[in-house]
């Protein structure tokens, strides 16, 4: 009943929100609304290219970061998806590394230990990296810097990456649309009225705009693959447990919290998956086995596309129909294509609110660390919010009132969707083994207005699910649709089967073109 009459609420929110969205979206001010159009064609390179092509001296590590800055310079006033840079000490290091291979003898021993040598790279502000902003959109953490690369930052440096800044993300990552009090609105590269996603929006846009290599972002409920989906590129969440989460901020101390939330790649370049998945993993890359699956025709594809439920938002037109163009493709090379139907899937929405009210209880972005015996009330605090004087984002400021609206649901309801979650863990890696994906839905829609995040929280179950189980997903950009806004679906895989994420997803890419910049 509970989760019956949450569902009912969803519903009727999201309804009231298209009606209403317009009038939300008013208030944003929009002044630029195309963005310049890429000129250089290093931009174009995909890091594993760009990597050889600096080894071998055929082009000049200083000259990428160059063009990456001067890009990054070109766009961010429309984009508005820079936190942090580091400019100038990128290009003293790009130097240094032009230098280095210079003199090397052995390029194949500079690929073995440097397989990203001279490769720009941007970070998501939550996900740490030294000596740059880690604010997180709260105005309770002004002026804070991070003192440690996360692990992941670091094993991505120490294979010769050059990070160039660190990006937006809402306050304590806690919308998926990006807007903060500090740092203000993320815009969407292909639509300046539409959101760029959340939390990570700044990694998003930044790639979707060809500002970026590749990403660091991190995925609790679909944290990476909205931003993907709205941007129009790759994005992956890997398999619970699989990255280390060590210096991401907000965490908590749960030992289980990286089943939940994991750091993951986002990029322009399906080819790049594989080598950035093998450097964040570390030694933990070996649990990735490599794809059984060496022709089409001895791929299981699995689909589930919720055109309406009474669980779901219904997914739009354009969503379905990508994924029908995959299906037709798959079925034409011989795979054996089927619709899959799991019960438990409509209990997503219980699945989830178990799953997250069963862990620690996550930093109270309300909160003033310095007062924090002080209780805040999220009622009181959304008032503020209307009255225009809260110091505090809306999102952030709704989270904490959801989740003390759940925290009154009874043991025996959760217990009831703990044993739903373990029933749809066992069936859904029985039916996908190891040579089987399933395509579902990223989000129930393309990019939509901005203000309008609240409207559509029950869209974000189609991705955040997949955290819950701990199930790797990439989201496959599938072009564009009519109105010129990105379109696509995740590729879910068994846990551990990460690598065939991958190999699908370059399939697409190759066949349907992936990634088209913003015109």
């Amino acid at each position: 009943m509970i989760f019956a009459f949450l569902r009912i609420v969803g519903i009727v929110f999201y309804s009231v929100g298209i009606l209403l969205s317009p009038l939300f979206n008013f208030f944003v001010d929009i002044k630029k609304r195309t963005l310049p159009k890429i000129t250089s064609n290093l931009l174009n390179i995909p890091a594993i290219e760009l990597a050889k092509q600096i080894r071998t001296q055929e082009i000049k590590s200083e000259q990428v970061v160059r063009a990456y800055i001067h890009r990054i310079k070109e766009v961010d006033p429309y984009l508005n998806a820079v936190v942090d840079d580091r400019f100038e000490e990128a290009i003293e290091d790009a130097k240094k590394v032009d230098l280095i291979c210079s003199k090397a003898k052995d390029k194949d021993e500079l690929m073995s230990k440097y397989p990203l040598l001279g490769v720009p790279f941007t970070v998501k502000e939550a996900c740490g990296l030294k000596g740059m902003s880690q604010v997180i959109g709260n105005h309770y953490r002004k002026g804070m810097r991070c003192q440690e690369d996360s692990e992941v930052v670091k094993r991505v440096k120490s294979k010769g990456a050059i990070p160039l800044l660190v990006s937006a993300n809402p306050e304590f990552c806690l919308s998926w649309e990006t807007t903060s009090v500090v740092h203000g609105r993320c815009y969407n590269p292909y639509n300046m009225v539409r959101t760029s996603g959340g939390s990570s929006g700044g990694e998003g846009a930044l790639n979707g705009s060809g500002a970026s290599v590749f990403g660091v972002a991190s995925d609790l409920s679909g944290s990476i693959r909205f931003p993907a989906l709205f941007n129009g590129i790759f994005g992956h969440k890997p398999t619970g447990t699989l990255i280390s989460i060590k210096g991401h901020f907000p965490c908590v101390r749960d030992p289980n919290f990286d089943k939940l939330l994991q750091i993951g790649p986002i990029t322009r370049f399906a080819g790049d998956l594989p080598i950035l998945m093998d450097i964040f993993a570390g030694e933990d890359a070996a649990k990735m086995p490599y794809s059984q699956v060496s022709e089409l025709k001895d791929l299981n594809v699995f689909f589930c596309d919720h055109s309406w439920s009474f669980h779901h938002l219904p997914v739009h037109s354009d969503i379905r129909n990508s994924i029908s163009k995959a299906l037709d493709h798959f079925r034409r090379n011989g795979s054996t294509v089927q619709r899959l139907d799991i019960k438990e899937f409509d209990d997503s929405i219980g699945i989830t609110y178990a799953t997250l009210m069963t862990q620690e209880r996550p930093p109270n972005a309300l909160m003033d660390p310095k007062n924090p015996d002080k209780y805040v009330s999220p009622s009181k605090e959304m008032l503020k919010f209307f009255l225009r004087q809260s110091d505090h984002s809306f999102p952030a400021i709704f989270f904490h009132f959801m989740y003390e609206l759940s925290e009154n649901i009874p043991q025996s309801f959760l217990q009831h969707y703990l044993k739903e979650k373990k029933n749809m863990q066992d069936k859904l890696s029985l039916k996908l083994g190891t040579n089987g994906v399933l395509l579902y839905p990223t989000f129930h829609c393309p990019a939509f207005l901005h203000n309008t995040s609240a409207f559509q929280t029950m869209g974000t179950m189609y991705s955040g699910l997949f955290n819950m189980i701990g199930f790797p997903a990439t989201h496959v950009p599938m072009g564009l649709n009519k109105n010129g806004l990105p379109i696509g679906f995740q590729v879910v895989a068994a846990p551990f089967q990460d690598r065939l994420c991958f190999q699908i997803a370059k399939e697409l890419e190759t066949s349907f073109g992936g990634w088209v910049p913003p015109s």
